[in-house]
C-alpha cells in the first residue's frame, strides 16, 4: 500500500468514528470502527491472496479481483480508463452510468490507481451505514432496535464482504440509509 493510501485509510477510520460518536457516543463509534476495520482488514487480506494464489485453479483472479465479484474488475479498468482520460483525453468507453467509474477514476487519480483506495472508501460506507442504520431505528422509536440494528449491519456477512471489495453496494446501501435520515 502507498502512504497515501494508508492516510487516506487513517482519515477513512477517524471520520466513522467521529461521526457515530456524535450519533451516540463511545459504543457505536467502537461499532462502526470496527465494521470498517474489520472491512478494511478483509480487503487488505483477500488483496493479498488474491495476488499470491492467481494462476492455481481457485476463485482469485489477481491484483485483488475474485470470481465472485467479477464486477470489480470492470469498475477498476474503466476507472482507469476514465482516469487516462483525464490525463490525455482519449475517450474511454461509454457507459450508460459512469458514476461509479468517475468515481473509482477519481480515487486512483489521487491515491494512485490500487484497487484498494475505492475499496477504502467501500469500508467508510460499510461504518457509515451500521452508523445510519442505528439512527434510522432510533427515529422510528427504538432504541434497542437501534443497537439490534447497528449490530447486525456491521457483522452481516455480505455486507462485510461486498464492502472489501471493489463493487458499490456498499455506497449505495449507505446513500439508501442517508436518504431515510
Amino acid at each position: 500500500m502507498t502512504p497515501e493510501l494508508v492516510v487516506f485509510v487513517a482519515v477513512v477510520l477517524a471520520a466513522v468514528a467521529a461521526l457515530a460518536w456524535r450519533v451516540a457516543g463511545p459504543p457505536l463509534a467502537a461499532l462502526a470502527l470496527a465494521a470498517t476495520l474489520a472491512s478494511v482488514a478483509l480487503a487488505v487480506a483477500l488483496y493479498a491472496l488474491s495476488v499470491e494464489t492467481v494462476g492455481r485453479g481457485g476463485l482469485a483472479l489477481g491484483s485483488g479481483f475474485w470470481a465472485f465479484a467479477p464486477d470489480a474488475w470492470h469498475y477498476d479498468a474503466i476507472g482507469r480508463a476514465v482516469l487516462a482520460y483525464w490525463r490525455t483525453g482519449v475517450l474511454p468507453p461509454q457507459h450508460g452510468h459512469p458514476e461509479y467509474f468517475v468515481l473509482t477514476a477519481a480515487v486512483y487519480g489521487v491515491l494512485g490507481a490500487h484497487p484498494l483506495g475505492p475499496i477504502a472508501l467501500n469500508g467508510l460506507a460499510h461504518g457509515l451505514t451500521v452508523t445510519a442504520g442505528f439512527v434510522v431505528a432510533r427515529r422510528l422509536g427504538s432504541p434497542h432496535g437501534a443497537w439490534l440494528a447497528a449490530g447486525l449491519t456491521a457483522a452481516w456477512p455480505s455486507a462485510l464482504l461486498w464492502s472489501s471489495q471493489l463493487l458499490r453496494d456498499s455506497l449505495t446501501a449507505a446513500l439508501l440509509l442517508g436518504l431515510l435520515i
